[in-house]
């Protein structure tokens, strides 16, 4: 680094340049608390990056949230019951609503998928998050399982067992929530996607910024769905035709009849 040089109570390095014809030039070393400050930061920066390659689809949120997908084989799906809904909105790209169980917590019902790509099948996803402070562990768990059974009772989610939703429970606790940590059904069990994600083929661990879900809480309704209401869903379409086409046939023989009288009386 070449020699010191001492001017006044100041200690210099005599930087001499490679370049040729560089002049030398006087650098004031660094002082032994500000040493250790930048070396703290230098560790903590390191830290820092480290955890977000790990945990880069860490969302603050998901701490107060548990997510589960239900990609569980048997189970189906309808998000038509949830149009036009009494306080149902649509805001983040999900159906989102106040929890049966609490106003403190908001729910949000949409599409997953468990792997990457663009023709990846989705899966009803549900998630529970606490909109106030103080809502606990135990709270989150009792609000999923209602909204489980809810979903299930106005045919939005189809094949949902009681031992199906006792198992999201018990395998549900706050912080599970987000790509990365959410409940999924894998071998015979819920486990956080985390856990799994290995063993299954295209599956991948998401690191990236804002890659969790988010939404405008001024636009969820203050007061939960009506618990017994249920809107008019896709199966029913076949029956309304149906009828639009008995009521056709009906018109059409009246007037079938009406022209063999005409016919007749000629």
């Amino acid at each position: 680094m070449g020699k010191t040089v001492r001017i006044g109570d100041t200690v210099f390095y005599k930087l001499e340049l490679s370049k040729p014809g560089a002049k030398r030039i006087l650098v004031e070393p660094v002082k032994p608390l500000e040493k250790h400050l930048a070396y703290s930061l230098a560790v903590f920066v390191v830290l820092a990056s480290a955890a977000a390659a790990v945990w880069g689809c860490y969302d603050p949120s998901n701490a107060s949230s548990i997510e589960v997908v239900l990609n569980k084989p048997g189970l189906d799906y309808d998000l038509a019951v949830l149009d036009g809904m009494d306080n149902v909105a649509r805001t983040g790209g999900a159906y989102v609503y106040r929890s049966h169980y609490s106003g403190d917590i908001v729910v949000a019902v949409g599409l997953q998928p468990i792997v990457l790509g663009r023709d990846a099948p989705r899966y009803l996803s549900v998630r529970v998050e606490a909109a106030e402070k103080g809502v606990g562990g135990e709270e989150l768990r009792n609000a999923l399982a209602q909204e489980l059974e809810w979903l299930a009772s106005i045919g939005v989610v189809k094949g949902l067992t009681q031992g199906d939703v006792e198992a999201v429970r018990e395998a549900a606790r706050p912080g599970l929530a987000g790509w990365n940590d959410r409940l999924i059904y894998h071998e015979g069990g819920w486990h956080p996607y985390s856990q799994v994600f290995q063993e299954i083929e295209g599956a991948a661990l998401v690191k990236m910024a804002g890659c969790s879900w988010s939404y405008d809480p001024s636009q969820v309704p203050l007061e939960p769905p009506p618990k017994g209401q249920a809107t008019t869903t896709s199966e029913a379409g076949p029956s309304m035709d149906g009828a639009v086409v008995l009521a056709s046939l009906a018109l059409g023989l009246a007037a079938a009849l009406l022209v063999g009288v005409a016919i007749r009386r000629i």
